[in-house]
């Protein structure tokens, strides 16, 4: 089975449960979910895929097949599709010929990576929901086909790690998937936080856990002259998060307007 590594939002109900995550893998046969507390094996599934590109989100059915707890692969689990659409057949096989050809092309961009002489992440076309806006999708966040959801550009108030310990910072941008939160001491990969943000767009302050996928020392940011720091991608939050997600990226583009 060939998995590629691409990361997008993802909704699955179990149990009467509705869970808000990203994805790490995805395949014609099935999806990577990342999973703090996974569903046991067997356990069928609902879920909204939210693909890049997508003006709605793909609904389609799965089981559970495999259940990973962490160690050689993140905690999560690998969902098989069952009696996959044609539609919904079509946009995964789409999303992936253009993961290949990407690839093929260069390197993948890890999330956050911000070059300090370029002045701006590069991002790639507006996600679902958020394609009407354009222009102004389109100068809050250029295009790379390397990366599988956009990031934008915007400085808001995070505080991260345990509730015993919160550590104030600043977001140097954000996407639907994830945050880059600018630290000169980023957690090791992997490393469970909890983020409390103060989205733009107003409103009290919203947390989530959250997975640290990529992170840059001090000493890696001089040396390439980025910005230190670490890229969390959510993980396991509620219907209400992701519409406050989705509502301070609407917030910022209507900024570019």
């Amino acid at each position: 089975m060939n998995r590629a590594p691409i990361v997008f939002p993802l909704r699955f109900a179990a149990g009467g449960q509705a869970v808000q995550t990203t994805t790490r893998e995805l395949s014609l046969e099935g999806v990577y979910v990342r999973c703090l507390v996974p569903p046991a094996v067997g356990t069928p599934l609902g879920m909204k895929l939210y693909l890049p590109g997508s003006p709605l989100a793909d609904t389609v059915s799965g089981i559970v097949r495999e259940v990973y707890s962490g160690g050689a692969r993140e905690a999560g689990f690998w969902a098989e599709f069952v009696a996959l659409g044609e539609n919904e057949r079509v946009h995964i096989e789409e999303l992936l010929a253009g993961k290949a050809r990407a690839a093929a092309a260069s390197p993948s961009v890890p999330i956050g990576t911000m070059s300090l002489r370029g002045g701006k992440p590069i991002s790639d076309p507006p996600p679902p929901g958020l394609a009407a806006h354009g222009a102004a999708a389109a100068s809050a966040a250029s295009v790379d086909p390397r990366r599988t959801f956009p990031r934008y550009n915007a400085r808001f108030a995070v505080r991260f790690g345990s509730v015993q310990d919160f550590v104030l910072e600043y977001a140097a941008n954000i996407s639907a998937g994830g945050v880059f939160v600018q630290t000169e001491s980023p957690p090791e990969l992997e490393t469970v936080v909890r983020v409390a943000m103060e989205l733009p767009g107003g409103g009290l302050p919203v947390e989530a856990k959250a997975v640290v996928v990529h992170r840059v020392t001090p000493a890696q940011a001089r040396a390439t002259e980025t910005m230190a720091g670490m890229g969390v991608q959510f993980v396991d939050s509620d219907d209400a998060f992701r519409e406050r997600i989705d509502g301070a990226i609407a917030s910022i583009l209507g900024e570019q307007k």
